[in-house]
């Protein structure tokens, strides 16, 4: 699995079908974009779209540590992000 290839074909967190997806933008936030011109600072959704694409909550928190990436709750609109 890669990150992906630029920002427009980046999946929204309401565009999410599953864990495969969620774990792509992971790597993204994590290595930058494939074409290695850009990087994802960071990466928000709620909790809502996570269970909206299938994903178990406990995939989120795990995935993140795996990856050394910082899990945030913003409380605000968009719920948690994901940065480095």
């Amino acid at each position: 699995m890669q990150a992906f290839e630029n920002a427009q074909v980046l999946i929204k967190a309401s565009d999410l079908r599953g864990p495969a997806d969620f774990y792509q933008v992971l790597l993204t936030v994590k290595n930058g974009f494939g074409n290695g011109v850009s990087k994802l600072g960071s990466y928000s959704f709620t909790k809502a779209d996570i269970k909206r694409a299938g994903i178990d909550w406990t995939f989120v928190p795990a995935s993140c540590e795996v990856l050394g990436l910082k899990l945030e709750n913003r409380h605000g609109r968009r719920g948690h992000s994901v940065s480095l």
